[in-house]
């Protein structure tokens, strides 16, 4: 399944996520706590129950923080949950959207 120009890919990406994560923690993050708790939008949180990046702890402050949100969190799934478990991460979005109302 890891191919070549996969792990290349891979590796881009995480330089990428190395460079924001590096921005929030110098700089304090794009949105505040304060702002979080302001989001009034249909929120799915998909967090990987074994992420070794940002515990599933912080999956839960969001939960808290979002009022209204839904916390979907998947297991024998690390960071990427998308790709680790294709299969229960597009159940999760496709249930999560089938019982969401688009606002007008």
């Amino acid at each position: 399944m890891v191919t070549d120009e996969w792990a290349e890919q891979a590796f881009c990406l995480w330089l990428s996520s190395a460079r924001a994560i590096g921005d929030m923690l110098t700089e304090g993050g794009d949105v505040t706590e304060e702002q979080m708790q302001t989001i009034q939008v249909p929120t799915l949180i998909v967090w990987g129950q074994e992420d070794k990046v940002f515990s599933v702890d912080n999956a839960h402050r969001l939960a808290q923080d979002i009022q209204g949100s839904e916390l979907h969190v998947i297991e024998k799934s690390g960071h990427l949950p998308q790709l680790e478990q294709t299969a229960a991460f597009l159940d999760a979005v496709s249930g999560f959207l089938s019982r969401t109302t688009p606002r007008k």
